[in-house]
């Protein structure tokens, strides 16, 4: 059987010998392909040659150092802008999200904006969640039939969704630095606005504010002195003193609402690694 022939690479070493005579070239082992670190080992020199792709390589192997660097921050850079661009428009997403859902054309559509249908199913069943979050679930219950309050909330969807369609046709606007300030300042107080009701909110829970003809003859009779002194009669007087009694009612609701906020808040506080760096900066 014939032996297989391995070729031997061979290089010159040059060694001090007491006569300085030149010694028989050594034979080098073949270098091993699996080596697990050649990958990281200098390439050797390339020549120079006459051919466009000779004259390529040893361009590229002169300046090798430049295009690995080119190539990590092509890499990294492309990263980076993503994600700039993904927060920049994150708020234009979500708008564009919500126009999506309604690109398709039913017969049961309230209002169009260009390509967009919104229909009644979807505007219903929001009006069902808005006012039991608003008004709570009991206080809730005798909205759902009350036209006069649907048409204000269509009349406010329709606007709203008119001026949001507005800000996405105009490119500065949601792609502004202080937009995204804004709108992520609004998304964080709407969030804990949200858990806040979720905490409070129950089967009994009624926020509406009612005042009734017998709180207004009360205040009335109460204060007749007073409106009298302003040349005010009973009846001119009922529609002021209904706004005072309902401004009264929503303040009673909102100290209602902080106590409990306030109760919450520091219950968290105790629970979820809660620090100041510095106490005297919050007031």
């Amino acid at each position: 059987m014939a032996k297989k022939k391995t070729s031997k690479k061979t290089a010159k070493v040059r060694t001090l010998h007491p006569e300085d005579e030149e010694v028989e070239p050594e034979e080098l082992p073949d270098l091993q392909p699996e080596d697990p670190m050649g990958f990281y080992t200098e390439p050797r020199e390339v020549e120079k040659t006459d051919s466009d792709w000779g004259s390529w390589r040893h361009w590229a192997h002169s300046h090798k150092r430049k295009i690995y660097a080119a190539f990590f921050i092509t890499i990294v850079g492309s990263f980076v802008y993503s994600m700039i661009d993904y927060k920049a428009n994150a708020f234009r997403s979500m708008a564009t999200a919500y126009f999506d859902k309604f690109r398709s054309q039913t017969d049961e559509w309230v209002y169009a904006i260009g390509p967009f249908y919104f229909d009644e199913n979807y505007l219903a069943s929001q009006y069902s969640v808005l006012t039991r979050y608003t008004w709570g679930n009991r206080g809730a219950e005798p909205l759902k039939n009350d036209r006069d309050m649907y048409a204000e909330y269509l009349k406010d969807q329709l606007e709203t969704d008119l001026l949001v369609n507005a800000a996405m046709a105009d490119d500065k606007i949601l792609n502004h630095p202080e937009a995204r300030i804004i709108l992520e300042n609004k998304l964080r107080h709407a969030i804990a606005e949200y858990y806040l009701f979720t905490m409070i909110r129950n089967k009994n829970s009624d926020f509406r504010i009612q005042v009734t003809d017998q709180e207004i003859n009360d205040h009335y009779s109460q204060f007749k002195q007073y409106y009298s002194s302003l040349k005010l009669d009973k009846e001119r007087a009922r529609p002021v003193i209904r706004q005072t009694l309902t401004n009264l009612k929503q303040d009673a609701v909102r100290s209602q609402l902080v106590g409990i906020r306030n109760k919450i808040v520091n219950q968290l506080k105790d629970g979820s690694g809660y620090r100041v760096k510095d106490p005297a900066k919050l007031r």
